[in-house]
């Protein structure tokens, strides 16, 4: 009996009115894209191909890689659940993904491929030594699960409505569907994926963008029924706080693993950059799409969930074949952003500890038997913490602080990499790294400084970085224009 309840709750969801063919539409769809992921990985036999996958990659397969993450619950499900709140604000975080991928491209595509190493941390080991990777690696990881987390919420609120399961359930299921997403392809499986999303998810959300149109008259109701100081600007939560939190995304973007094996699974730098300026132009879109959106159920719905919109406009809006395709879609898009943000800190985590082991052998099967265990263990880890703090962060601010922790360690580490030709002693370059995080979640406790945590951290580590820099430059002259030096 308590099934049967529970099969017919499905067809009328909290009043979200989904029916069989919806049901049918959503289970054909996902099935489909899990058998691509499951099927891509079986010439996938070692570490070095889960990461990197052949290094053949064209054009497509290689914005798939990068799309699997960019497009995911906080381009969606989270810009629209923003914009409902706060406008077009909400549209902040696909602006800074977008900058993120102008950077990826400028900065670190070709040291990366250059220097044979498969994660910005292996450069700053090979500039700094082995402390100075070991530290990043564990702190980027460390920093890296709120954005795991956010799509883990993501998937589990869709879930949680679409098919009226008790919260804890619909956790298990997001963390079950990662699992099988990621482990058997790796970045072989998320470039194919990406590609589908790329194609499903943009389409849907210009068909969403083209119905809000059209109900709202040319956006003219925005104007008419929300307040304009705050929704139709890009700063109404705070001109200093919107930016830097753009800003943490772009610079954060740098210590993503999954980006780098995009990078390196990419058949040459020219398709590499080619493929993320594409992805930098096609992001802003999408998140216009979901703000409009999230804008649009504002209006219409003012009293429902904010996290519900997205998915409850295309229950309303769409027909059932149609909705049930688009809800699979948008749960495919969150829960593969969720898997690559677990490969990445599976990946450079597993990385470190084959260092570590001398009995397993790097690149081969036992590492690619590791990545699988880390990374199972980091989405149970997502797992505990969404069921722990039960929404109460929105899904955007969890972006938001993973970016400002991971721009403080990595982003000043990696100008003195990069782009400092002058060598800075490795103790201040380590200090930038572990005062950067510090200071961000000391101001995000305590400070509030104007800028937000990324600008406490920042200036922290790049005091380290100048404060290194100069001394390394005194001594250098003291030891040019010393007496045994002149004689």
């Amino acid at each position: 009996m308590p099934f049967a309840c529970w099969v017919s709750g499905m067809f009328d969801i909290g009043g979200m009115g989904l029916g069989p063919v919806h049901i049918v539409a959503f289970s054909i769809t996902f099935l489909v894209i899990i058998t691509v992921s499951i099927r891509s990985g079986r010439n996938v036999r070692d570490a070095d191909t889960f990461v990197a996958g052949h290094g053949k990659g064209g054009l497509g397969i290689t914005m798939g890689v990068f799309m699997s993450l960019a497009v995911g619950g906080g381009c969606t499900i989270g810009t629209a659940q923003l914009a409902f709140q706060f406008g077009f604000s909400g549209m902040w975080f696909t602006l800074g993904t977008s900058l993120g991928f102008v950077l990826l491209a400028q900065l670190l595509t070709v040291p990366l491929r250059n220097s044979g190493q498969k994660t910005v941390h292996d450069l700053f080991a090979a500039r700094f030594g082995t402390v100075a990777g070991t530290v990043s690696t564990i702190l980027s990881g460390v920093c890296m699960l709120p954005t795991a987390v956010s799509q883990v919420a993501s998937a589990s609120i869709l879930l949680g409505q679409v098919l009226a399961v008790p919260h804890k359930l619909s956790v298990a299921i997001t963390i079950a569907l990662m699992l099988v997403t990621v482990l058997f392809g790796g970045v072989i499986a998320s470039g194919y994926v990406g590609r589908i999303k790329i194609l499903l998810t943009g389409g849907a959300l210009l068909v969403c963008l083209a119905l809000v149109i059209f109900h709202t008259y040319g956006l003219r109701t925005f104007w008419e029924e929300l307040p304009a100081a705050s929704y139709i600007t890009l700063f109404s939560r705070g001109g200093a706080r919107d930016l830097f939190n753009a800003v943490a995304i772009g610079f954060g973007m740098l210590a993503i693993q999954s980006n780098a094996m995009g990078i390196l699974s990419a058949k040459s730098v020219a398709t590499a950059k080619r493929a993320l300026y594409i992805c930098a132009a096609i992001v802003p879109l999408l998140g216009f799409c979901s703000t409009c959106v999230g804008m649009y159920m504002r209006t219409a719905y003012p009293q429902i969930d904010p996290a519900v919109s997205f998915p409850l406009f295309i229950l309303r809006y769409f027909p059932p074949a149609a909705g049930g395709v688009l809800i699979a879609t948008l749960l495919l898009s969150v829960v593969t952003s969720g898997a690559n943000a677990s490969m990445g800190i599976g990946v450079i985590l597993s990385r470190e500890i084959v260092r570590r082991l001398k009995c397993i052998r790097p690149g081969g099967r036992g590492e690619l038997l590791l990545n699988r265990i880390v990374i199972t263990a980091v989405l149970l880890s997502c797992m505990a913490l969404v069921l722990v703090q039960k929404g109460q962060i929105t899904i955007l601010d969890w972006n938001y602080i993973s970016g400002s922790l991971r721009s403080a360690i990595v982003f000043p580490a990696f100008w003195a990499t990069v782009r400092c030709k002058r060598s800075i002693p490795r103790g201040y370059v380590i200090a930038a790294m572990l005062l950067g995080p510090m200071s961000v979640v000391c101001d995000y406790l305590f400070l509030n400084i104007q800028g937000g945590p990324l600008t406490a951290g920042l200036l922290a580590g790049f005091l380290c970085v100048l404060v290194g820099w100069l001394r390394e430059h005194h001594t250098t002259n003291g030891e040019a224009t010393s007496p045994k030096n002149t004689e």
